[in-house]
C-alpha cells in the first residue's frame, strides 16, 4: 500500500507524511533531548537564542523545515523528470532519513540549511530557457547565502551557482554576476549587524582540524544496518541516474548534471566537516537530498517491481526500528 501510494502521481500523497511527522515530533519532545549546536552559523545562533527556551516552538519550526525539504526534493525530482514517471518516493526517503534520530526534530542547523540550499537549487534549475531569469539567479544566490549563515561550511556549494549557469544558459556576464550579488546581499546585512553591535562571530571552529576523518555516527547494530542499507540503495539509484543521462533530453541531461554536481559538492562539505575538531554527529543530514533523489530513482524503477517493493519495505522496517531504538535510548 505504501509503495503504490508514494509510487503514484497523486499530489495529495504528500499529506500522508503529516501525521507521522506530528507523532514523531511529539515523541521527540518526550523521548529525546536536543544536541549541542556545535557547527551552527550566526543566523542560526540568533534564532536559537530566542527559541531554545521554547523547545516546542523549535520542534515545530524544524518539523516544518523537514517537511518543506521533503516537498522541495520531490518538486525538483518530478519537475525535471529525473525518473520515467512522477512519484513521491524522494519525499518519503528524505523524511524518514531525517527522522531516523528523534533528536533531529529539535531546532537543527543542518535541516534548516538543507531547506534553503534546496530553495536555491530549485531557483537555479528553473533558469533553463527563461527569457528573463534575473530574479531566479538573484534568488538562488540569496538562498544559498542564508544556508551559509545557518551552516557556514555550505560555502563550498557556492561554485554550484556558476556550474548550473554553465550547464543551463549560454554565457552572459550580467547573468553570471547576479548570483554573486544575491549571495552577497544577506552577508552584507550580517556584517552590518555585527559592526553595529560591535561583535564578531566565532568562526575559528570551522578551520580547526583534528588531522583525520575520525567522527562516526553513534549507532548500534541496527543503526549501522540502517546506514549500510541507505548507502547500498543510494549507490544503486545513483548508477541508474547516471545510466539514464545518456538517453535523456537535453534539458533533463543538463538538470541531472547540475544535481550531480550538487551531490558532489555536498559530499565535499560532509568530508570537510568530518575532518574538523568539532564532533558533529549529525553530519549525515548533509547528504539527505542526494540520498532522497537517488533512492527515489531506485524505488521508481519499472523492472522487477516485486523486488523493488521488497527492498523498500525492508528499508522501511529498518528505518522504523532505528527510530524506535533512538526513542528507547
Amino acid at each position: 500500500m505504501i509503495y503504490s501510494a508514494f509510487g503514484s502521481n497523486r499530489q495529495g500523497v504528500m499529506a500522508l507524511l503529516l501525521l507521522p511527522a506530528m507523532a514523531l515530533a511529539i515523541c521527540s519532545y518526550f523521548f529525546s533531548a536536543p544536541d549541542a549546536q556545535l557547527l551552527s552559523g550566526p543566523l542560526f545562533s540568533l534564532l536559537h537564542e530566542f527559541i531554545h527556551v521554547y523547545p516546542i516552538a523549535g520542534i515545530a519550526i524544524n518539523t516544518l523545515a523537514m517537511l518543506s525539504g521533503a516537498l522541495l526534493v520531490n518538486i525538483i525530482f518530478n519537475r525535471h523528470e529525473y525518473a520515467s514517471r512522477e512519484n513521491y518516493f524522494p519525499s518519503l526517503v528524505y523524511f524518514l532519513f531525517c527522522a531516523s534520530d528523534l533528536s533531529n526534530f529539535y531546532l537543527n542547523p543542518l535541516i534548516l540549511a538543507n531547506f534553503f540550499a534546496l530553495l536555491g537549487i530549485r531557483r537555479l534549475l528553473a533558469v533553463y530557457r527563461l527569457s528573463s531569469p534575473t530574479f531566479m539567479m538573484f534568488d538562488s544566490g540569496v538562498f544559498l547565502a542564508l544556508a551559509v549563515l545557518i551552516f557556514p561550511p555550505f560555502i563550498i556549494l557556492l561554485p554550484l551557482l556558476w556550474v548550473g549557469l554553465f550547464r543551463l544558459r549560454s554565457f552572459d556576464l550580467r547573468e553570471w554576476l547576479l548570483p554573486m550579488a544575491g549571495f552577497l546581499t544577506p552577508l552584507a546585512y550580517a556584517v552590518a549587524g555585527y559592526w553595529w553591535f560591535g561583535t564578531l562571530p566565532d568562526l575559528l571552529k570551522f578551520f580547526e582540524f583534528e588531522g583525520g576523518l575520525l567522527h562516526a555516527p553513534e549507532a548500534g547494530a541496527i543503526g549501522y544496518l540502517f546506514y549500510v542499507a541507505v548507502a547500498l540503495l543510494t549507490l544503486l539509484g545513483l548508477g541508474q541516474f547516471i545510466a539514464d543521462m545518456g538517453i535523456s533530453t537535453v534539458h533533463r541531461k543538463n538538470s541531472k548534471a547540475v544535481f550531480m554536481w550538487y551531490a558532489v559538492f555536498s559530499l565535499l562539505v560532509f568530508i570537510y566537516c568530518l575532518g574538523l575538531s568539532v564532533n558533529e554527529r549529525r553530519l549525515y543530514l548533509l547528504l539527505a537530498p542526494s540520498v532522497a533523489i537517488f533512492m527515489g530513482i531506485f524505488f521508481s524503477g519499472s523492472r522487477r517491481v516485486n523486488l523493488l517493493k521488497a527492498c523498500m519495505y525492508a528499508w522501511l522496517f529498518i528505518a522504523a526500528w532505528q527510530i524506535w531504538q533512538h526513542s528507547g535510548t
